[in-house]
């Protein structure tokens, strides 16, 4: 079974992160970003429930590439809180205004599941606070 990356934003974009974590993610995941790196689903799962308390986010793929098991994406992800939340992780937002940023993602998949996740991203414009 292939990995389908148009099914699995999809699917992501529904915010059913538990869903989402056990059909896209093996149970040894690592995800790396800028500041820390998540070992498991366990830890994944619970750093998207933080970023997504109270806040919708929506990825919209810009560019995608793909070699073999080797997967680029240039992402526009869109958060929306329903809440004010001044314990964003990328700034204090208020309920309504959307907050857009640019994410790098790197995939290496491991049959139709994501292995490994490398996140980068410019800082925030617009929106929140």
């Amino acid at each position: 079974m292939q990995f389908d990356l148009a099914r699995y934003f999809e699917d992501f974009n529904r915010n059913d992160d538990a869903a989402t974590v056990q059909r896209y993610y093996t149970p040894d995941v690592v995800v790396e970003g800028p500041d820390r790196a998540l070992h498991g689903r366990e830890e994944w799962l619970g750093m998207l429930s933080f970023v997504h308390a109270g806040v919708k986010e929506e990825l919209r793929p810009l560019l995608t590439v793909r070699e073999g098991d080797k997967l680029m994406a240039e992402l526009e992800a869109v958060f929306t809180p329903l809440i004010d939340r001044d314990d964003f992780p990328f700034g204090p937002l208020k309920a309504g205004v959307a907050l857009t940023m640019r994410f790098f993602a790197s995939y290496r998949l491991h049959g139709a599941q994501i292995a490994r996740l490398h996140l980068a991203f410019w800082p925030p414009k617009g929106g929140g606070a």
